[in-house]
């Protein structure tokens, strides 16, 4: 049976829908000027956007972003909390496991003395959500994790933001712009659906959702957006360590569902995995490749 009659099998009922709300990559990724001007500039209406969420949103911090640690301190003092997503923000699969776990370390250090933020204790999310594919990576993180009080952050709804980014942020064209925004909109729509689905499959319910978010600037314009499209599908917003209490994410806890898993890294297409189902998911490359890259390259063609 495939998965897509799966769904058509799963119970029509939902629950409370909660949603926790994460941004990874802090404090500015993508394509775009990274000079210290736009990125404190991003940082505050990201910020700005942040702030409207109605639930404290993790922070995930990469401490070498070319030193801007005014930006950063925007988001400490909005008494945002932080997370720990290493200093360099390499792929543990393609990194020794030494020179990983150092690199942890360093990012506490840093922002520890840039900031006054402890990292330990808090929150940590593996760049690239890639867990090193390996039972003895896997093994030697956990230790490190649990060493330093460590709670793990999955991530079970995640979209393309980035691949949207990457046209938005190219071009200053304000109709562009508010049409990417707009199909960026509808990607986050279809991806929930796909979650809700699959969850309903795996749980015969709607487990509370972590989504994941870039600090880029389609999302210092346009967060709101999304939180608003979430919360008409009937979403609340909670923090993350109320979305993480739920029994589908702590019977794992600083494991991932699944492993070896090279490419699809989602929580949820994760368990599905370990199930033996296949998913095709909308927040998937072949998908982005096939639906929405031709139309933003047309968009782009077009206003030339």
């Amino acid at each position: 049976m495939t998965i897509f009659a799966l769904f058509l099998a799963a119970p029509a009922t939902v629950a409370a829908r909660t949603v926790a709300v994460t941004v990874d990559d802090l404090p500015f990724v993508g394509p775009s000027p990274r000079d210290k001007r736009t990125v404190v500039a991003n940082m505050r209406k990201l910020v700005t956007q942040v702030r409207q969420v109605g639930a404290p949103v993790v922070g995930f911090v990469v401490g070498r972003r070319r030193g801007d640690y005014d930006a950063l301190a925007m988001w400490r003092d909005a008494q945002l909390p932080f997370g720990n997503h290493t200093f360099s923000h390499r792929r543990y699969s393609k990194t020794p496991i030494d020179r990983f776990i150092l690199d942890a370390t360093k990012n506490e250090d840093i922002v520890r003395r840039r900031l006054g933020v402890e990292l330990r204790g808090g929150w940590f999310r593996y760049p690239y959500l890639d867990h090193g594919h390996t039972a003895e990576k896997l093994a030697a993180m956990t230790a490190y994790l649990k060493k330093g009080r460590y709670r793990h952050a999955p991530v079970s709804l995640a979209t393309r933001d980035y691949s949207f980014n990457a046209f938005y942020a190219r071009t200053t064209d304000p109709a562009v712009r508010q049409r990417i925004a707009a199909w960026y909109v509808e990607h986050v729509i279809e991806c929930t659906k796909h979650v809700e689905s699959l969850s309903r499959t795996l749980y015969g319910r709607e487990i509370p959702l972590v989504l994941l978010v870039h600090a880029n600037p389609l999302n210092a314009d346009h967060l709101r957006k999304v939180i608003d499209v979430l919360k008409s599908r009937g979403y609340t917003t909670v923090s993350l360590e109320v979305a993480l209490a739920d029994k589908a994410y702590t019977d794992f806890g600083l494991s991932p569902p699944y492993l070896p898993l090279i490419r699809d890294r989602n929580f949820l297409n994760q368990v599905a995995a370990s199930r033996g189902m296949k998913v095709a998911d909308p927040a998937g490359s072949d998908h982005f490749r096939e639906t929405w890259r031709p139309k933003l390259e047309r968009l782009a063609a077009d206003r030339r």
